[in-house]
């Protein structure tokens, strides 16, 4: 009894830490990553104000409910919209569901199951994520909460006032997301398989079902969206076969917070606790009001529908899909551990004769049990926590920075509109490849494409994961072919325009004769891009090279262009190559501009072939021309520079020039430029002041073909 006293008065200090060890938790890099397209869209659709997005989400196809969207919009004007503003709502929710949880099984199942399961909750991955999220889910899971043990209540307190608050939760939850119908299914189903018990309930459960469908009714008749919605998901049809991968998928997410690859070492503590929690609910009468029974198949219903009902829908399965599932996840955990406890304790102490030892060991299992699932959690926050790859925000900042005020900026489709409207690249005119219904077509493209290199000497593009509308990526081949890629980021790219080709009477009169078919040189029509600009420059230089790679690949011809850039411009660099043997795709080339004294300033390193295109590799006797360049860095000293050209295969060593040393042509005279004022601020990058010297004077004879070390 004094012992039970104690932990009492501890009871409250230890939820205390909780709450505070879930703040913490859930506010950690808040700001640090960047909105996610769903958070954005959030943002876009909240900014409207209450009356607008109520509009907006009535015409919207495969759009939310507007709950979380009318929270957002009252909070963003009095916190602002940064990354940190618009997500530390989810925080507060996140963290409140935690102080709910406490309370709410506490007088359900006990103070030990509560601080358990408040214990869980507030390590789990997928609480953790969905808390950082500007999206619906934190709050869905906290409706879900609320209608489970408030249904709890009403199966032994049949009140005026319990109805109320379950109707106005459970509404409140399907007007947020409309998965909060399965948390309403599996209670049907619980008093359908109970009817004898609680016939006493069914008119007032009936009249709850008609108020909750009147209101989704009405929101239904006058949202074009969702009709629009409802019909999709109607012609798809369900699933058809048990769909393991997106199964595997769902039980990652919610228990790991991951949607990679299942980690089954991982999962597998998590889901015996679940089963043995489920399996001890049903046998004994763990949480359930006194003289009611069954608690294990609600538990069941309460996970196993919207389980069965996310892989039944023609959808790729997530683990946030599985949101209304977690309150049951965390209590079945907490009520198989809480078992553990009682059971190895009474055992122990029969078996050692000591009531001081047999607690002590007793103990021992259900910590060891603890410390996995804290393990587990604990692991896979690297994954929560991380930022991913190819920084949108990142790309947006380099582009204010560097962009020039006429330059053009491509989109990959009318969805990477919507990121523009958060991540403001600033007046550059934007573009969007056309689509042929839900692909992209050759001549639109093409026309499109050619219009936009025909108004503007620089395109900014950024056109990657878009199998599903481009297959045959036929906006990277026809940049490939009609463009120079001088500068790429993750998704970003840069092209230049490509010259027009400039070939003197006398060069193409000294073509050197060929000896076979494996050597013999191409005309140079082969460098003559598809679409010229009218007006646009020419190739500076253009010169017939014999240059063999190893023994593997040779260089026949090089043509440059732009060969008095400054700083953040580019030099431009045609290559025409031939395949002495079979390579396989993953040839990697590399530009180098290389100072007077022999540093590298600046490189370039690229895979040949088109951006993203993954080709069969060249035949013996193939060629193939590269379109490329090199941005000068901020900061270069004026003065003569090379590019240095370097080959490596898709394994093994370089391959060196033969004869060893290296090839670089050139020279490439940098000038000297004022620094603007965003690319004086960017750190680590420091203008080079006069002292550091003067362009090379003498002029320009021809193009200059180094070889050396």
């Amino acid at each position: 009894m004094i012992q039970a006293q104690r932990w009492s008065h501890l009871a409250p200090w230890a939820v205390v830490g909780l709450l505070l060890l879930a703040f913490a938790l859930r506010i950690y890099t808040l700001g640090e990553r960047e909105l996610t397209f769903d958070e954005v869209g959030s943002v876009f659709i909240a900014a409207r104000g209450p009356l607008g997005l109520l509009a907006y989400l009535r015409d919207a196809i495969r759009e939310h409910p507007p709950v979380y969207y009318l929270l957002l919009s009252l909070w963003m004007p009095l916190v602002g919209r940064s990354e940190f503003a618009v997500r530390f709502l989810s925080v507060v929710i996140g963290s409140a569901t935690v102080a709910v949880t406490y309370r709410l099984v506490r007088k359900a199942a006990g103070q030990p199951v509560a601080l358990l399961a408040t214990f869980l909750l507030v390590l789990a991955p997928f609480h953790v994520r969905v808390s950082q999220d500007a999206r619906m889910y934190g709050l869905l899971a906290l409706f879900s909460l609320l209608s489970i043990f408030i249904f709890v209540r009403l199966l032994s307190q049949d009140r005026v006032r319990w109805w109320g608050l379950f109707w106005l939760v459970t509404g409140l939850g399907m007007f947020t997301h409309y998965y909060m119908a399965f948390v309403l299914l599996a209670e049907d189903l619980f008093l359908l398989l109970n009817w004898r018990r609680y016939r006493h309930l069914w008119a007032r459960w009936l009249a709850i079902h008609v108020a909750l469908g009147g209101a989704v009714t009405l929101w239904a008749v006058l949202s074009p969206g969702l009709w629009a919605t409802l019909v999709s998901f109607w012609r798809r049809g369900a699933a058809s076969h048990v769909r393991w991968d997106g199964l595997f998928r769902a039980l990652n997410g919610l228990y790991l917070g991951a949607t990679l690859r299942p980690n089954w070492l991982h999962l597998g503590l998590p889901l015996a606790l679940t089963v043995a929690g489920i399996g001890l609910a049903q046998w004994r009468n763990l949480w359930l009001p006194r003289g009611h029974r069954h608690g294990g198949v609600l538990l069941g219903l309460l996970l196993g529908v919207p389980l069965i009902g996310v892989l039944a829908l023609p959808e790729r399965v997530t683990g946030r899909y599985l949101t209304v599932a977690l309150p049951a996840c965390v209590l079945t955990m907490a009520l198989a551990i809480s078992q553990v406890v009682r059971w190895s304790s009474s055992q122990l102490v029969r078996w050692s004769g000591s009531r001081v030892v047999g607690r002590s060991l007793g103990h021992l299992l259900p910590f060891v049990l603890l410390l996995g699932v804290v393990f587990v959690d604990v692991h896979t926050y690297p994954l929560v926590y991380r930022s991913p790859g190819g920084s949108f925000r990142a790309r947006v900042k380099y582009l204010r920075a560097f962009a020039h005020p006429d330059d053009g900026l491509l989109l990959h489709g009318p969805w990477q509109t919507l990121l523009l409207t958060y991540y403001d690249p600033g007046s550059l005119k934007r573009r969007t490849v056309p689509l042929d219904g839900l692909e992209v077509e050759a001549g639109l493209a093409e026309e499109m494409l050619t219009g936009v290199f025909d108004t503007h000497d620089r395109v900014w593009v950024s056109y990657s994961s878009v199998e599903p509308v481009d297959p045959d990526w036929i906006v990277s081949r026809w940049l490939h072919e009609h463009t120079h890629q001088v500068w790429f980021e993750g998704d970003l790219a840069l092209y230049y325009a490509a010259p027009a080709q400039r070939l003197p009477p006398v060069l193409i009169e000294d073509l050197p004769e060929g000896d076979g078919s494996e050597t013999t040189v191409l005309p140079f029509q082969m460098f003559l891009p598809a679409v010229v600009r009218d007006g646009a420059g020419r190739y500076e230089r253009v010169e017939c090279v014999d240059v063999r790679f190893g023994e593997q690949l040779w260089l026949e011809g090089v043509a440059l262009a732009n060969l008095g850039p400054v700083s953040g411009e580019a030099v431009l660099l045609l290559t025409q190559w031939r395949a002495l043997q079979d390579i396989p795709h993953g040839l990697v080339l590399r530009l180098e501009l290389v100072g007077p004294a022999g540093q590298v300033w600046g490189e370039y390193q690229f895979h040949a072939g088109p951006v993203h295109v993954h080709t069969q590799g060249w035949s013996a006797g193939e060629a193939f021309v590269e379109r490329r360049g090199l941005v000068i860095p901020i900061g270069t000293p004026p003065g003569d520079y090379t590019l240095r050209v370097r080959v490596f295969p898709p394994e093994g060593d370089e391959w060196p020039p033969e004869g060893g040393g290296s090839f670089e042509v050139g020279p490439v005279r940098v000038g000297r430029s004022a620094p603007t004022d965003p690319l004086a601020a960017l750190p680590g990058h420091e203008w080079c002041p006069e002292p550091c010297g003067e362009p090379v004077e003498p002029p320009i004879e021809g193009l200059r073909v180094t070889f050396g070390d």
